[in-house]
């Protein structure tokens, strides 16, 4: 029976942040967890046999906020989650914010399957956090970061996030310096993203684009100096320590989606993306409602492009012998065009791979666009060999 990837979501959260645009809402008390719990362990179970899947092969448990569960709630999903761990996986990951961590979490964490923590630091001053609505301090994240470095096993990302209300150039590149100065051996550097409707917009101490792109353009320059690899668009790791669970979907394989907000991505009849219903209520009417999902099939033509999007974001590229195993055609015989009418050395091809280079990869929107319309634009005979 084959390892499958599994996300996660847990949607509780104290307080949101006020650029978050993921589900969440406050926990109100220990029986709603309880019921959550269960619950998730029953769609898990539903999935796994569904899709034939008799392990893991990576865990990520994201939200919301998974750390701010009891302990009696943590402690029961990882001894679950330990029953369908095996040799085969490769990764288990626990987001956590810094305020949650506790020698006892650590211990919990140490005492199960988890192997990596991914700490939403996001920046380490102060004010800054203040004026994104988070409730975490620097202070806070210092004494998390000595908790982890006295007690943690297993390996550990940070993430970061540039362009934030009172964000300065310098105070960025302090961040990225106290950020590498943890240890991680794995740094995610996002921008920021302002909705419209979130409650961030509008926010007077807002950095302009242009100071945006030299923090983050900051950001990347001390991080490659640093000896950290570029390895997808947003990411950073030391060589070897690139995030196993995120690759999947960068590689557009199968993989698993539980809780409210989760989405999953494998064949069943078709090759389907299953949405979970962003809303607690709806999606605790559990299997007999079949959580209230709702299925998007993915046409061949869309699964054919999301291969390339998803593939050329990283650093690595796309597969040429498994594209060839699911399309029956080379990569670059799909796209001739694009690559022809592209600058020489933005598209890379060897033996193993095509991708895009560095340079390319940051402004990476115009070539998809390219590519989206060769697509549509050809009349190309193949039939999908998923998963």
């Amino acid at each position: 029976m084959k390892a499958i990837p599994l996300y996660l979501h847990i949607p509780f959260c104290r307080s949101k942040c006020s650029y978050c645009n993921f589900y969440s809402l406050p926990l109100k008390d220990e029986r709603t967890e309880k019921i959550f719990i269960e619950e998730l362990i029953r769609q898990i179970d539903f999935q796994m046999n569904l899709t034939g899947s008799g392990s893991l092969k990576t865990v990520y448990i994201g939200g919301g906020t998974p750390s701010g569960l009891s302990g009696k709630g943590m402690d029961r999903l990882l001894s679950f989650l330990n029953t369908k761990c095996t040799e085969e996986t490769e990764e288990f990951s626990v987001e956590c914010n810094p305020e949650d961590i506790s020698e006892e979490l650590i211990g919990l964490f140490n005492d199960s399957p988890v192997n990596r923590i991914s700490l939403g630091v996001q920046s380490f001053n102060s004010n800054v956090l203040r004026e994104s609505g988070r409730r975490t301090t620097g202070e806070q994240t210092e004494k998390a970061l000595e908790i982890i470095g006295n007690h943690w096993k297993g390996r550990l990302n940070i993430d970061i996030i540039t362009g934030l209300p009172g964000q300065t150039s310098q105070g960025q590149l302090h961040d990225m310096e106290k950020a590498v100065g943890t240890g991680a051996d794995h740094i995610s550097c996002y921008s920021l993203i302002v909705d419209e409707d979130s409650a961030i917009a509008g926010h007077p101490l807002l950095p302009d684009g242009e100071e945006e792109d030299i923090q983050w353009n900051l950001s990347r320059g001390f991080l490659l100096e640093q000896g950290f690899e570029n390895y997808e668009v947003s990411n950073f790791a030391r060589p070897g320590f690139e995030s196993r669970h995120n690759l999947q979907y960068w590689r557009m394989n199968e993989y698993l989606g539980c809780g409210p907000g989760a989405v999953a991505m494998f064949k069943d009849h078709s090759i389907g993306r299953i949405s979970n219903p962003s809303d607690l209520t709806l999606w605790l009417k559990g299997e007999r409602e079949l959580w209230n999902e709702t299925l998007e099939e993915i046409s061949p033509a869309e699964f054919l492009f999301e291969n390339f999007m998803m593939g050329l974001r990283t650093s690595e590229g796309i597969d040429r012998k498994e594209f060839h195993r699911r399309f029956s055609y080379y990569p670059e015989y799909l796209i001739r065009r694009t690559i022809e009418s592209s600058s020489s050395e933005y598209f890379q091809i060897d033996e193993k791979a095509l991708s895009l280079n560095s340079k390319a990869r940051l402004f990476m929107n115009p070539l998809l666009l390219k590519i989206r319309d060769e697509i549509e634009e050809s009349d190309f005979d193949f039939k999908v060999h998923w998963p």
